[in-house]
This record gives structure tokens, C-alpha cells and sequence, in this order.
């Protein structure tokens, strides 16, 4: 498991994910407070859990490893059980992804 990284915020998190947008974690959630409520566009999410409230956005920077994309969209999920941030498409899309057995390699695309 690596670090996701943004401005002041470190976040666990698992990748890559069937998601079209990278997913924050309710621990992250306070971090963002209260930015992701008043910018996100409010909506309902299904997990495993159940359903959920979340709030679309748009992330300035998320930095993975030495990888840094601007302007994520994100989705932060207020669910309990998610300890993590899911690593989704959004991010994954702007690297080259290469499996070799146990390790996946990210590599800057642009």
C-alpha cells in the first residue's frame, strides 16, 4: 500500500480501482472540511456498505509516489467502513500502467 499525498494531507490508498474518479476516505474527509461541501456536487454512491452521500470534486494535486497529477476529479464518500483511498481512474488514466507478477509500475504519461 503506498501514501497518496495531497497538500498537507497523506492518505492511504488502493489502486487500481474500477472507479471512473479517485475516491477520498471519511478519515480524509476532516481534512477537507469544509471545502468539499461547499464546492462538491452533492450525490448518492453505492458500497459495500450500502448507500452513501458523496460530493464530486475536483482535486488541485494528488501525488503518488514521485507522480503528481493536477485537477483529480475525486469523489469523498461519507461512509463508515472505508479506511483508505480508492485509487481510480481519474488518476491511473494519466499514467502507463505495467504488472510484473506481484508489482504494478506507475509511469508518468503526461
Amino acid at each position: 500500500m503506498q501514501n497518496a499525498v495531497r497538500p498537507g494531507i497523506t492518505a492511504p490508498h488502493r489502486g487500481p480501482h474500477a472507479r471512473s474518479a479517485t475516491g477520498k476516505n471519511p478519515l480524509s474527509n476532516t481534512q477537507l472540511k469544509p471545502s468539499y461541501k461547499a464546492k462538491g456536487q452533492p450525490g448518492r454512491i453505492q458500497t459495500a456498505n450500502g448507500t452513501a452521500t458523496a460530493y464530486r470534486v475536483v482535486l488541485d494535486t494528488v501525488t503518488v509516489g514521485g507522480i503528481t497529477a493536477y485537477n483529480v476529479e475525486a469523489v469523498v464518500a461519507e461512509a463508515s467502513g472505508l479506511d483508505v483511498a480508492l485509487l481510480g481512474m481519474s488518476f491511473l488514466n494519466r499514467t502507463e500502467m505495467r504488472r510484473d507478477g506481484a508489482y504494478m509500475t506507475l509511469t508518468k504519461r503526461y
